[in-house]
C-alpha cells in the first residue's frame, strides 16, 4: 500500500514539474513547401495588442538577431525596411496586400517577409511572487504568392514551478522574450539545399617572367659655370672651317667674371714737416750786357707813306 502511494505521488510531482513550466508553443509548417528558396527575408513591425508602449519594437529586434544568431537566414536591416515603408505609405502592423507584398519584395531583395503580433506582455502575480510573460504570434509569408509558409505561436512566463521550490529569481521581461522567440524560431525546419559559396582555388606560384622594356632617356647637357672656359670650335683634319665655307663663325659668349673687390686698407701717413733751409748768397758776379745803338729815324720824303715795321 505505502509503495502504491509513492508511485501515485510521484507520478503527480513529475506531471507538475513537467506541465507547469510556464511555457507552451504550437507551430505549423507547409509540407508540399520546402525554404530551400529563401535566403533573404526582412522582419516587419509587429503589431502591438497590448498596453505595453515598447513591446513590439522589443520583440522585434530580438527577432532580428535571434534569425541571424542562428543561421536561419539573412535580414535585411530594419532601418531599410521602415524606410520603404514610409516611402510606400505603409503603416506598421497595418494588413498588407498582395500588390504591396510584390512591391515590399522588389525593393527589398527578399524572397519572404515575416509579419506577426504581440498578444500579452506584462506581469501577473503568482502567490506574492510578480513574474513577467509575453505571448508572440509569428508567420513567414511566400512574396509571389502571398502563402504562409510557416507559423509560430507561444506563450511563455518568466517562474517555474522548479524555482518555486528552490526560491530561484523568475525571468525578467527582456529574458522571457529572448527565451520565446528562439523557442518559436526553433521550429523552422532547417534548408536542404542550399549553395554554399565555393572557396576560391589557391593560385599555383608562377615563374615570373621579366620582359625588356624600352626605355628613353633625354640626353641632358650639364650647365656651364661660370669659372669653366668656353669650348673651343674643334675643327677635323680634311674638312674646311666654317669661315672656308663661307659661314659666320658665332663665337660663344663668355660669361663676364666680376672683379673682384679689393680689401680696404687702412694706411696711416705720417705727416713730415719741411726743415728749415737756410739760403746765403752767391757773391755778385759782373754780367756782360750788349746795348745795341738806336736806330736811325728816318723821316719820309713828303708824299710816301711811311711803313713802320713792328
Amino acid at each position: 500500500m505505502k509503495r502504491i502511494m509513492c508511485s501515485i505521488l510521484t507520478l503527480m510531482c513529475f506531471s507538475i514539474l513537467t506541465g507547469c513550466s510556464g511555457k507552451t508553443t504550437v507551430s505549423f509548417m507547409r509540407e508540399d513547401v520546402t525554404l530551400d528558396f529563401v535566403n533573404r527575408i526582412s522582419v516587419l513591425p509587429l503589431e502591438n495588442n497590448t498596453e505595453q508602449k515598447y513591446a513590439a519594437e522589443l520583440a522585434r529586434d530580438v527577432i532580428n538577431t535571434e534569425i541571424l544568431a542562428m543561421n536561419i537566414f539573412d535580414v535585411v536591416d530594419k532601418g531599410i525596411t521602415d524606410s520603404v515603408l514610409h516611402e510606400e505609405a505603409i503603416d506598421p502592423g497595418s494588413p498588407v496586400s498582395q500588390l504591396m507584398l510584390s512591391r515590399l519584395g522588389q525593393r527589398l531583395n527578399v524572397q519572404s517577409i515575416m509579419i506577426g503580433s504581440v498578444d500579452m506582455a506584462g506581469d501577473k502575480r503568482i502567490g506574492s511572487v510578480i513574474v513577467p510573460e509575453m505571448s508572440l504570434t509569428l508567420r513567414l509569408i511566400e512574396i509571389k504568392s502571398g502563402i504562409v509558409l510557416w507559423q509560430a505561436s507561444g506563450h511563455y512566463a518568466g517562474d517555474s514551478v522548479v524555482g518555486r521550490l528552490f526560491g530561484i529569481t523568475p525571468d525578467d521581461a527582456y529574458k522571457v522574450t529572448v527565451k520565446l522567440a528562439k523557442e518559436l524560431l526553433s521550429t523552422i525546419p532547417e534548408r536542404q539545399n542550399v549553395p554554399v559559396p565555393v572557396p576560391a582555388a589557391p593560385v599555383a606560384d608562377k615563374p615570373v617572367v621579366v620582359r625588356p622594356v624600352s626605355v628613353t632617356t633625354d640626353v641632358v647637357e650639364p650647365a656651364v659655370s661660370e669659372e669653366s672656359a668656353p669650348a673651343e670650335p674643334v675643327t677635323v683634319e680634311g674638312e674646311p672651317s666654317p669661315s672656308e665655307q663661307g659661314g659666320d663663325v658665332v663665337e660663344p659668349a663668355v660669361p663676364e667674371e666680376p672683379a673682384p673687390a679689393e680689401p680696404a686698407v687702412d694706411v696711416e701717413i705720417e705727416t713730415i714737416e719741411p726743415a728749415a733751409v737756410v739760403v746765403e748768397p752767391s757773391p755778385a758776379e759782373p754780367v756782360d750786357v750788349e746795348v745795341e745803338p738806336p736806330a736811325p729815324v728816318v723821316e719820309p720824303a713828303p708824299g710816301e707813306s711811311m711803313t713802320v715795321a713792328p
